[in-house]
């Protein structure tokens, strides 16, 4: 009876599940096909032992073989369930069609042994057999079947733990959670054998996955009644290593946050009318959120024209006012057409056109592939690629660039860089790595692990003692946003020993143009402990000098564009000499990046600059040709 209890119990879960996730679900990807497999495998276990107790129970003198075909059906579907688990955990890393022939192989080669065991069964009775009268037998090698899940099931552990980054800290506690319950069942089923607890806890197990990792509401927006934007990854991805043909059409209505901003309750009926037209106009069609004010339907597999159609009454409709609670007003909306793959196949490339269509195009006009330079979005993908691994790997080179003192005719100071370097990419610099990193989320972690290096780095050589008095470290935008992090950096400063005049901050005038009145008093309580700040990039258009009035700013950096500019243009030499003399008037030494050559160089003694850098002076060095340059000037020194 408690079998029969515990396969009801099982069914009715995994129907449950099934039901209302096939019906729920509108996003394709792997993980959501392997779920539904993996249930409906364990719904046809449980199916299988109640044919059987049923069987047993009213089938009278029934022939033994259909006991054997029912516990086949039994054993072949419950056989499947743990290598489905481990698949869709390890989707998270790499889909099955992703994975490398040999791979797939590894994985397959044990669950394929084991049913071909059942295959053969009949004829070897090594997993289990039926006597004539009824009697159930387990064969001798019915272990190797537990082998089998075991093996498995080690395999979960092993991708949640090796590959643990790409996993919310959500998902790994529901998976293992769930691969607990199932385990405690296995073993009370050792001992109550006459049970389905195994059936029924993983029936359970489903369940507490689909209400905590697969529930179909997590892919709608959080701001409209739309898909996500982490739905829209996963089903372009779905469908790309699918080798599917489908369009992309995506919608930028940049006067959106006009009507976002309002009351709920204000903005109701308008954003309502607005998604209804738009579910209307592509009713078979997914409609996402990507971003502030840009949408994007996936179009499967098109007929001739729909597409078209589509983007004309979208353009139509857009063209006519939307009543709003102020009464109506007009939203304008630009249109991008892809055609995947025909036109695009690179899911990286998608995701940067995408990206770069929010910041062209006018009103009213419809993009197709043709507006935008893959070739730029193919390599920024690349680079933001390449960036994610060599952070995870710690592949970054630190970069030392000698500072010049005019007035001390020698090495002052030191500024910091990082490089890293890829096969295909080749060096990738500074400018480019924390333009992607800002992107990629990598920003903190990189900056963090910059200024660590560049503290070890001054300590360990002693630089303090070889009259390297100034520490040159750049600060990125996003570093304003995080909370603590100035308390971290002068952490980091005293951990090493050193003193806090030595460091210098170098800002860019973007960041200098974007901080908040948080980050300004933060600054100001570095620079009251001695630490430096520096305006750099000055001369790139963000700010002016009256800008940095009320900030504790000790020093300015000039652009080499302005140097550039300086050499060919009287009129430019007079506004960066001016320049100058207005930061020495302020009380501000100065920096002029970019002396390439001797024509830059013989132009600036006669102005009032106080440091310098560039390959006139001295390359860009790692840590060895560094101290290498400092030896050979401190033995010149004492000739």
């Amino acid at each position: 009876m408690m079998k029969v209890t515990f396969a009801i119990a099982a069914v009715v879960m995994a129907g449950f599940v099934l039901y209302y996730h096939l019906r729920m679900n509108r996003v394709r990807n792997s993980q959501n096909v392997i779920f539904d497999l993996m249930v409906f495998a364990n719904d046809l276990t449980a199916v299988s032992a109640l044919l059987e107790s049923f069987l047993k129970a009213y089938g009278g003198a029934v022939d033994y073989r259909l006991f054997y075909l029912a516990s086949l059906l039994y054993f072949f579907t419950h056989t499947l369930i743990v290598p489905f688990l481990f698949v869709y955990v390890f989707s998270s890393v790499r889909t099955w069609r992703e994975m490398g022939s040999g791979l797939r192989a590894g994985i397959a080669a044990p669950l394929v042994a084991v049913l071909c065991m059942f295959v053969v069964n009949p004829i070897t009775h090594s997993i289990f057999y039926y006597l004539e009268d009824g009697t159930y037998v387990r064969g001798p090698l019915i272990w190797i079947v537990y082998l089998c899940s075991a093996i498995y099931m080690f395999g979960v552990f092993y991708v949640l733990i090796r590959f643990r980054k790409n996993f919310s800290h959500k998902k790994i506690r529901t998976i293992l959670i769930g691969v607990a319950i199932c385990i405690a069942a296995v073993m009370l089923q050792l001992v109550i054998t006459d049970s389905s607890l195994e059936t029924m806890a993983l029936a359970y197990t489903s369940l507490y996955f689909f209400l905590e990792i697969q529930n179909p509401r997590e892919q709608i927006d959080a701001e409209y009644p739309v898909l996500s934007r982490q739905a829209f990854a996963d089903t372009l991805h779905f469908w790309i290593i699918g080798k599917k043909r489908f369009d992309i059409v995506a919608l930028n209505i940049p006067d959106m946050r006009r009507v976002e901003v309002r009351r709920p309750e204000d903005n109701k009926d308008e954003l309502a009318e607005i998604f209804s037209f738009l579910r209307e106009t592509a009713p078979d069609a997914g409609l996402f959120h990507l971003a502030e004010g840009r949408f994007a339907f996936i179009v499967a597999r098109p007929p001739q024209g729909y597409v078209g159609k589509m983007i004309s009454d979208i353009l139509k409709r857009f063209q006519k006012p939307w009543v709003g609670f102020k009464g109506e007003e007009t939203l304008p909306v630009k249109v991008l057409r892809l055609r995947i793959p025909d036109e695009i196949s690179d899911e990286a490339v998608i995701n940067g056109v995408l990206g770069k269509f929010a910041t062209m195009g006018i009103a009213g006009s419809v993009m197709g592939v043709d507006d935008f330079e893959l070739r730029e979005i193919e390599r920024n993908g690349k680079i933001s690629a390449a960036l994610v691994r060599a952070v995870d790997k710690n592949r970054l080179e630190m970069r030392y660039t000698p500072v010049w003192s005019f007035t001390k005719k020698k090495i002052a100071g030191v500024e910091v860089a990082v490089r890293f370097y890829d096969d295909e990419l080749g060096y990738v610099y500074d400018d480019e790595i924390f333009k992607y990193a800002e992107r990629s989320g990598h920003v903190l972690r990189l900056s963090e692990m910059v200024f660590e290096g560049a503290c070890s780095f001054y300590e360990k050589n002693l630089l303090a003692y070889r009259n390297i008095d100034m520490l040159y470290i750049r600060i990125y935008p996003s570093m304003r946003l995080q909370f603590g992090m100035m308390d971290k950096l002068m952490e980091t400063i005293k951990m090493h020993g050193i003193e806090p005049g030595t460091i210098t901050l170098l800002l860019s005038e973007y960041t200098m143009s974007v901080v908040s009145e948080d980050f300004k008093a933060e600054m100001k309580k570095m620079a009251d402990c001695g630490v430096n700040f520096c305006l750099e990039e000055y001369g790139s258009g963000y700010t002016d000098i009256s800008s940095v009035y009320d900030m504790p700013i000790s020093m300015i950096k000039i652009n080499k564009s302005v140097l550039r500019a300086a050499v060919v243009n009287e009129k430019a030499k007079v506004t960066m000499e001016s320049t100058l003399e207005l930061a020495h008037e302020l009380d501000m030494k100065t920096v002029v990046s970019g002396v390439e050559d001797e024509k830059y160089y013989n132009m600036i003694p006669g102005m009032p600059c106080d440091f310098a850098t560039g390959n006139y002076f001295f390359e860009q060095l790692d840590e060895e040709g560094f101290l290498r340059l400092l030896e050979d000037r401190e033995e010149a020194a004492h000739r």
